[in-house]
């Protein structure tokens, strides 16, 4: 709407469009997660003297985004529903529960700062299949990128599709995997989480 001839106020839908056009013109950008692994802590301390496993990369700049390993971990899950082909997870699918919550075991393990070596330990990791704790994850997601110094922040959010259905719209080809040994775009050939995490079922 115009409330002057000088102004031009946008919101909601419209708003996340003209986002979307304006930062693929303005700058190149990636969403890095940080792996833990190998006796190596991968969480990196940025300079407020806070620790981070997320960080938007624009240009030369980094953003980090301030989230625990668990939080990290639900977040890709959400980014890696485009990645699969499936466009969000269902968490309203009762038959999707066994296989949502092992993808997110796998995901946390390597975000977590727990070792990769051994199975899962059922009772440390979060059951992301009950609402008492997805719904926090959520909401603390939003929280970081809200605070973060990002701008078109909209681009990052968690977005529900139906009924307890959740993705976040960014291109799996925009993430990096940062590990030990490097980083490696997430569909890369040589980037095996996703090809282990499609394989879980």
């Amino acid at each position: 709407r115009h409330d002057s001839e000088a102004d031009f106020m946008y919101g909601g839908f419209y708003k996340a469009i003209l986002d979307v056009m304006s930062i693929k013109k303005v700058d190149r950008w990636s969403v890095c997660f940080r792996t833990y692994g190998d006796g190596t802590d991968q969480f990196k301390d940025t300079e407020s003297g806070k620790k981070t496993t997320v960080t938007v990369i624009r240009d030369d700049e980094e953003y980090p985004v301030y989230v625990s390993g668990r939080d990290a971990a639900f977040y890709l899950m959400l980014i890696l529903a485009s990645a699969t082909g499936e466009g969000s997870v269902d968490f309203e699918d009762r038959r999707q529960e066994g296989i949502n919550q092992r993808r997110y075991e796998f995901l946390y393990q390597r975000l977590s700062r727990r070792s990769v070596d051994g199975d899962t330990d059922h009772k440390k990791c979060p059951d992301v299949t009950a609402p008492r704790t997805r719904i926090p994850m959520k909401s603390r997601l939003i929280s970081a990128i809200k605070d973060s110094n990002l701008t078109e922040k909209s681009l990052y959010m968690p977005q529900e599709k139906g009924r307890n259905n959740l993705y976040v719209p960014v291109d799996p080809s925009r993430v990096i995997i940062e590990s030990p040994r490097g980083r490696k775009a997430l569909t890369d050939i040589g980037c095996i989480l996703l090809s282990d995490y499609k394989g879980i079922v």
